[in-house]
């Protein structure tokens, strides 16, 4: 099923992938987002090593399907670092893809409008424009009642 989306995000490879695996990767990545691209780069955060970086955007349709499905493909070409792929959709829903533990994982977030005890941050006020409201994720696997508190 396919709906209007906005996302977008990184996918980093270990090492210097070579042309013919680039070429690939960007081929399974190019069937499920609208806009791929990719450059290499020394990346200190992470190390003195040399990473590879895929930037994926995606716009207007969205289908869950053929994103899972280039992701996947794009895991058995090369090892992957890390990555995140993160999603608003048309009705203010917001989702990620996120590399974890050797897989992706979906993850869908709220907004959360109260105060979290474990910071110290005032409760949200609707009428003040300063007020900040971030998203909040959790496992795809929750129970999603739980979105709807």
């Amino acid at each position: 099923m396919g709906y209007y989306a906005n996302g977008g995000g990184q996918i980093v490879f270990y090492g210097d992938v070579d042309d013919a695996k680039i070429g690939a990767i960007a081929g399974v990545l190019a069937n499920g987002f609208e806009d791929v691209d990719w450059w290499l780069d020394t990346m200190h955060v992470y190390g003195p090593d040399t990473k590879t970086v895929f930037s994926v955007s995606d716009y207007d349709k969205y289908h869950d399907d053929e994103v899972r499905d280039a992701l996947n493909d794009a895991a058995q070409l090369a090892p992957i670092f890390g990555g995140e792929i993160c999603y608003v959709g048309e009705d203010a829903c917001f989702w990620r893809f996120i590399w974890k533990d050797g897989q992706w994982v979906e993850e869908h977030g709220r907004v959360v409008y109260e105060s979290d005890p474990g910071y110290d941050l005032p409760a949200f006020n609707p009428f003040d424009q300063t007020a900040d409201a971030s998203p909040e994720f959790s496992p795809s696997d929750a129970d999603p009642s739980s979105l709807f508190e």
